[in-house]
């Protein structure tokens, strides 16, 4: 027996054990429910996998760590019924991992085995990057600003789901989501789901997904948009909002994050680290002052 196996559990553990049964049963229902006849001979063994896996979550949960108990239990649950399936043969393990998973045991048993090769990544050079498209916008609306950023994203969110798309009837659905849903602000104004659904005969289900998709792809990449964050920012300091219009004052600095914007995360952090390096040696650069702290004049 397992040491593990061996747990002493108080008055208030044992009540919470029992109380959570319930998620067991709803945990055993789904895998016989995914292995079908195969499983049902062990469904005693299965829900004895669960209770063990609860009576040992119950012991190791902190509320402080774990957050609520019933989803850190019904994941230890579910990873104990799932390695009881897996070391039978009843869950279907993917192609691709199980070449994995042999290449690794070969090199860790096969001293001789040769390592694996790993393709270095091309050196981003400075001199590679982007120059930067000067666009006057000083007088500009705000809200123009954040329209045009968030049309950006859009469009980048969309060209990388209809490239993923495998079917052209997909592609058409995704077109007409962004075209009749998304780019629409006036909510009014937006045509319905269930028309979407019944003019190209989808499910209306189908059509909520890829809408919630492209809300998520855009979200994404507006939370990476540098000159998104900053206009929004100053958007909220500002006493209009985003009536008011972008002084010439500030054209530089969104200039600055737009070009910012348009690069890579990695060529950001390397002309970032160029930048700094530079601002360090101009600071430790001798003074030009004569001797005796005396300025010319």
């Amino acid at each position: 027996m397992s040491e593990r196996s061996i747990i002493a559990l108080s008055g208030p553990q044992s009540k919470r054990v029992s109380g959570h049964i319930p998620l067991v049963q709803r945990k055993l229902n789904e895998q016989l429910r995914r292995c079908g006849s195969r499983a049902a001979a062990l469904a005693d063994d299965l829900f004895q996998e669960g209770c063990l896996a609860l009576t040992v979550a119950v012991r190791d949960h902190h509320r402080d760590r774990h957050g609520d108990f019933a989803p850190f239990a019904l994941a230890r649950v579910h990873a104990a019924m799932g390695q009881f399936l897996a070391e039978r043969g009843m869950l279907r393990i993917p192609s691709a991992t199980q070449k994995r998973r042999a290449r690794k045991s070969r090199s860790r048993h096969d001293p001789s085995a040769a390592p694996t090769v790993h393709r270095p990544q091309r050196p981003i050079r400075l001199d590679e990057l982007p120059a930067p498209s000067v666009v006057t916008v000083a007088g500009t609306s705000i809200a123009d600003l954040i329209r045009a950023r968030i049309d950006r994203a859009m469009t980048r969110a969309r060209r990388r789901m209809c490239n993923h798309a495998r079917r052209a009837r997909m592609v058409r659905l995704i077109d007409r989501v962004f075209d009749e849903r998304l780019k629409i602000p006036q909510p009014e104004l937006r045509t319905p789901i269930r028309a979407i659904a019944r003019d190209g005969q989808f499910a209306i289900i189908a059509v909520a997904r890829v809408e919630r998709r492209a809300l998520r792809a855009t979200r994404a990449r507006l939370r990476r948009d540098v000159a998104f964050r900053w206009i929004r920012r100053f958007a909220r300091r500002v006493p209009d909002g985003c009536r008011s219009a972008l002084p010439a004052r500030l054209e530089s600095t969104w200039q600055r994050a737009a070009f910012l914007a348009s690069l890579s995360p990695t060529q950001r952090g390397l002309l970032r680290r160029r930048e700094r390096v530079a601002r360090l040696a101009h600071a430790a650069r001798p003074s030009e002052a004569p001797p005796g702290g005396c300025t010319a004049p």
